[in-house]
């Protein structure tokens, strides 16, 4: 069985304000070795890994806390979408790795 070894050479970071409204917070990237998204708003933040499906509170990949990350997959290039769940301040701390 062989491995897959995934180097990243640089980070990008960003910063996404915080919005109820569905919003791309990463998009596609052959590029991309992997990731990180940081909920830095007040409330729950709802993200989904997917292209052609807007994020909802009933359709998500994860859910993130105040404070609390989400580490993207090594072997994934897609769009990543997010909300939060009510109106709040903040942002989305989100780091693309190269």
């Amino acid at each position: 069985m062989a491995f897959a070894i995934y180097v990243a050479a640089n980070g990008f970071p960003t910063a996404v304000t915080a919005s109820t409204v569905d919003q791309v917070v990463l998009t596609h990237n052959q590029a991309r070795k992997g990731g990180v998204v940081y909920n830095n708003g007040g409330t729950n933040m709802f993200i989904l890994l997917c292209r052609e499906t807007a994020v909802s509170t009933a359709v998500f990949t994860a859910i993130l806390t105040p404070n609390t990350y989400y580490q993207v997959p090594s072997n994934y290039i897609g769009e990543i979408r997010a909300l939060w769940a009510t109106t709040a301040s903040g942002n989305a701390q989100v780091t693309e790795l190269t």
